[in-house]
């Protein structure tokens, strides 16, 4: 054996001593990066695992950037969760779970069930959904309208205690409502406050109802000259109707003005009726006309003061019920 065959052996022997003598903790604590190896080590990975990770050209550098507690991912980019392309910070193609009592529940497509509280504008939510901001609800009202600051507009209809509103935009039911301040529910000429009842007949907007002796609900067309028993007058267009709703219902069930302004029909049986003057049930089954007020002897015989002109014949004028 030669002396550079001697040479050789004994170098390899120190290194073999040398790697056998360094302690395991300090070979586990080496920082290894995807970019140690050059070129990098492409591929595909079964499973890829480490404490903590930073993503990103000027993140990856520890000196530069430090992943401090409690995170354990940063991201400079953006971040696709179903897609190759993410124009955010994070896009995700398809449904997404948040909260630990829904992990193992499908979202629906594209959509998101979320277990917890979500505050939009507020880090401090309280609710199920806290809002500090505006809203707008309805397909042609987002992107197109703006809501006022911290109010809401609703294209569509909307439902307070119930799930079926029968073509209203608002119902409430189950509860009471409050309002502090001027609620202004019609801006029609003419509007009324009524009372759903049941009438006898084909009784049409306008025409003067009386008192039915025979039936403890219903009302019926008037019939006779000063009639002691006027109830009011079908309404065409209440602002207001209270009572229940009977809209389908068994019969012929309308909105009775109770106090107001509102279509009459009138005849110049008891003369010309001019502004101001009290109206009475005339012998025209369903219509008022001008009052002889000697002949006035209770309250339940008027139907109303007249706001218009009738100088002859018949016609609907329009009158203040109260």
């Amino acid at each position: 054996m030669t002396r550079r065959r001697i040479s050789v052996f004994v170098f390899l022997g120190l290194i073999i001593l040398v790697v056998a003598g360094v302690p395991s903790s300090f070979a586990q604590t080496e920082t290894i990066t995807i970019t140690t190896y050059y070129p990098s080590p492409f591929g595909i990975y079964n499973e890829l695992r480490a404490k903590k990770m930073a993503i990103g050209a000027s993140y990856y550098n520890p000196a530069g950037t430090s992943i401090n507690d409690p995170a354990d991912l940063i991201v400079e980019g953006n971040v696709g969760v179903g897609t190759s392309s993410p124009a955010s910070m994070l896009s995700i193609s398809g449904g997404a779970s948040i909260g630990s009592g829904y992990v193992g529940t499908a979202a629906p497509a594209d959509g998101m069930i979320i277990q917890g509280d979500v505050g939009i504008g507020v880090s401090n939510p309280r609710n199920t959904l806290d809002v500090e901001g505006k809203v707008a609800i309805g397909a042609s009202y987002s992107g197109a309208n703006v809501a006022p600051d911290n109010g809401m507009i609703v294209e569509g209809s909307v439902g307070i205690g119930t799930t079926s509103l029968g073509g209203r935009k608002l119902k409430v039911d189950g509860g009471d409502v409050e309002f502090t301040g001027t609620l202004y529910v019609s801006d029609i000429y003419g509007a009324d406050i009524a009372e759903t009842y049941l009438m006898e007949g084909k009784a049409s907007p306008g025409d003067v109802m009386v008192v039915d002796v025979n039936n403890d609900e219903r009302l019926v067309k008037s019939k006779r000259p000063y009639s002691l028993l006027v109830a009011g007058v079908v309404s065409s267009k209440p602002a207001i109707v209270i009572g229940r709703d009977k809209r389908g219902g068994r019969g012929s069930y309308k909105p009775l003005a109770l106090k107001g302004i509102v279509l009459c029909k009138v005849t110049s049986e008891g003369g010309e009726i001019r502004r101001g003057d009290i109206l009475v049930t005339s012998s025209k089954p369903g219509y008022a006309m001008k009052a002889d007020l000697r002949k006035i002897t209770v309250p339940t015989q008027v139907v109303g003061i007249a706001l218009g002109e009738l100088k002859d014949n018949e016609g609907k004028i329009y009158v203040f019920v109260k």
